[in-house]
């Protein structure tokens, strides 16, 4: 066990043995070395305990829970924490060598930061790069418009733990989808949010990131009242589980989107090949939408032609 660690990075999971070797290795070979890894197992029932105990390091951590679900999972964590900050990672995602040292310096160098994130680059379920996802750019809008857009990715944050703590550490009723937000909503009457304009992370994008067309909206509306009152009603939290279970009953569309949305990305980045792919893997989840043929129409065109197009459309 670390002595006195700068640094608590909490890392919670579920179910996760694909990617969590590489996560938790990730944050072991990071420069900084004055840190503790904080590992929580929400009740997993597959291989990722046995992963867990085959690493032999002296600054991990490791608390098991029966599955009561992400927010307890990060209260139980943050509540063993004794660093100063408390970088959050992810199970499937992979931080960059220097990601703990850039933002120690930085919350270190600006005191009235008391939440900073960082740009990613995104990977596919399979680890391929995709594009890079300029957050700090997306920043100041994504704060004028608060209550409707999480400004920073959870799992490329750093935070200081005593202002979490006196915001009451995340809110439980709520298990997940925007445990996030609540506490950043709390944290910034207390201080600052900051984006480093930096790739600190690899941010894996899988079919469960995306969101399902026609639910996102009714989930959006719900998460702005429950931000702005600090809390959720009994009702709001019916209304909430109700549109998680719809979320969770549309596998097939999600699958779609998330192969649409790799489709445009990949189309605007040089990857024909893969772009044509992945619209194909969409039209085989769902009825072929004119949208999906259109794109891939566009796909076929020579990318300089088609970046051209774009450029004069905006």
């Amino acid at each position: 066990m670390v002595k006195n660690p700068a640094i608590s990075v909490l890392l919670t999971f579920y179910n996760e043995e694909k990617y969590l070797s590489k996560a938790i290795q990730s944050i072991l070979d990071q420069s900084f070395r004055n840190f503790e890894l904080i590992l929580v197992n929400d009740g997993s029932s597959d291989s990722s305990d046995a992963i867990v105990k085959s690493f032999q390091d002296d600054r991990i951590v490791y608390i098991e829970q029966e599955n009561l679900g992400l927010s307890r999972a990060l209260n139980n964590g943050l509540s063993r924490a004794r660093g100063k900050y408390i970088a959050r990672m992810d199970a499937d995602d992979i931080a960059f060598p220097n990601r703990l040292q850039v933002q120690y310096d930085y919350m270190n160098a600006h005191q009235e930061c008391v939440v900073s994130g960082s740009d990613v680059e995104i990977i596919d379920m399979n680890g391929k790069y995709v594009f890079t996802k300029y957050n700090s750019r997306e920043f100041p809008k994504r704060m004028k418009d608060f209550y409707r857009n999480c400004p920073l990715q959870h799992p490329t944050v750093m935070f200081v733990k005593d202002i979490a703590l006196k915001c009451g550490g995340y809110y439980e009723p709520i298990r997940q989808y925007f445990e996030d937000h609540m506490l950043w909503a709390k944290m910034r009457k207390y201080g600052e949010l900051h984006s480093i304009p930096e790739v600190l992370l690899s941010y894996r994008l899988r079919p469960n990131s995306i969101s399902v067309k026609g639910f996102n909206q009714g989930l959006n509306e719900l998460k702005k009242e429950i931000l702005i009152q600090g809390f959720a009603t009994p009702e709001q939290l019916v209304s909430f589980e109700k549109i998680k279970q719809d979320i969770r009953t549309g596998t097939s569309e999600r699958v779609a989107n998330y192969h649409l949305f790799l489709a445009r990305k990949y189309m605007l980045h040089s990857s024909d090949s893969l772009s044509i792919w992945h619209h194909a893997s969409s039209s085989l989840k769902q009825k072929l939408r004119l949208e999906t043929l259109a794109l891939m129409i566009a796909a076929i065109i020579p990318f300089k032609l088609r970046r051209l197009i774009i450029d004069i459309i905006k």
